[in-house]
């Protein structure tokens, strides 16, 4: 095995584990917010957990129209909770479920629903200057990097997953439009507005006992981890084209 090749295992291995530690064990659910609309992500490493940003979400749907003009609330109940929650109450992600309450035979062919977070320090209200990293739309799933910066701070990675639930047949996202809200204050504009077409084809009969979708928000590793694991897979990848 030839040195090179042994450093770049190496490297590979070490953004894997870098990037393990840091979902697992820094930026994570703490708990909800007193307005049970959010969540905190927090560095679980400190004793006490140190808080490191409040986030709060606001999901709404709607039956008709457009994001800019809805035409009509979308029936729906929403249900917030973590993921693989701890004793100390600290989980991996913030979940969102969205459940479908009217008519099982009465749901709109196209709706749309919107996803508006807010991001602020905890304690001082204070709003980070926040960044859109990634927009990934498919037919099943969508997701979204989102990068808040406070003043003074290290940059903190949030990513919005969205998924389908695959008990309701004929349900698919189309759409997406990411709107980020503006201020004078360079530290004032992690305002998120996330649009996502809801498309129902009619081959199945929406499920008001499962989800219509569900909204994951986890910690993701800071861009130094990232691009490192960027590096180690293209190396691995361009070694395994030149070989015999």
């Amino acid at each position: 095995m030839s040195r090179s090749y042994s450093l770049m295992m190496a490297a590979l291995a070490g953004a894997f584990a870098v990037g393990a530690e840091v979902r697992a064990g820094n930026r994570l659910y703490v708990g909800n917010l007193p307005s049970t609309s959010g969540f905190t992500f927090v560095d679980k490493s400190t004793d006490p957990p140190t808080a490191l940003q409040d986030v709060s979400v606001v999901l709404q749907d709607a039956r008709t129209g457009t994001p800019q003009n809805p035409l009509g609330t979308l029936p729906t109940a929403t249900t917030m909770g973590i993921v693989n929650p701890d004793p100390l109450g600290l989980g991996d992600a913030a979940f969102f479920d969205v459940f479908y309450t009217g008519p099982a035979n009465d749901f709109p062919a196209n709706s749309f629903f919107d996803v508006f977070m807010d991001f602020t320090q905890p304690g001082t209200n204070l709003r980070a200057r926040g960044t859109v990293r990634v927009i990934n739309p498919a037919a099943s799933s969508i997701a979204v990097g989102l990068g808040n910066q406070f003043a003074g701070g290290p940059e903190l990675d949030t990513l919005l997953e969205g998924h389908i639930n695959p008990f309701q047949q004929g349900l698919s996202f189309s759409g997406l439009q990411v709107v980020q809200g503006t201020s004078p204050d360079p530290f004032a504009t992690s305002f998120f507005d996330i649009f996502m077409e809801l498309r129902f084809d009619g081959s199945g009969t929406i499920d008001p006992s499962v989800p219509l979708y569900r909204i994951t928000l986890t910690g993701v590793p800071e861009p130094a981890t990232m691009v490192l694991l960027l590096f180690a897979v293209a190396g691995w990848c361009l070694r395994r084209r030149r070989a015999p």
